[in-house]
């Protein structure tokens, strides 16, 4: 009886943006990314996509990356910081001709670029 109750899926009718499914799946690399820079977890939330760029390469095989600038409210409510992260994304169909081909996005690739403080809540 249990095992059939886990098998149970509801679609639960909500909208999100494409904005919430980019942040959804970056969200454990920001979450990283935040605490090896503080030196410990703490509550970090996407305040603000700022950027979105396509890099392209002519010298890689891949073709280019995305780049995403990402403001960040880190913290809790009376130490928040707004935080800037640059991140690097690497996927296998950045070029046109890839797109059509490849099926699978097990290697897409997230890298810090940059990562700076902006101001406190308080400053």
């Amino acid at each position: 009886m249990e095992e059939n109750q886990a098998n149970i899926k509801e679609k639960v009718p909500i909208y999100y943006t494409p904005e919430d499914v980019l942040i959804a799946l970056l969200s454990p690399k920001l979450h990283e990314i935040v605490k090896e820079h503080y030196g410990k977890k703490t509550t970090v939330e996407v305040y603000n996509i700022v950027d979105i760029s396509l890099i392209h390469s002519t010298t890689t095989t891949l073709g280019g990356w995305f780049e995403i600038e990402l403001m960040l409210r880190v913290g809790e409510l009376e130490n928040t910081t707004y935080d800037i992260v640059t991140l690097k994304i690497t996927a296998p169909n950045t070029r046109p001709e890839n797109r059509k081909t490849i099926r699978e996005v097990n290697d897409i690739k997230v890298d810090l670029v940059e990562y700076k403080k902006i101001k406190r809540k308080n400053d």
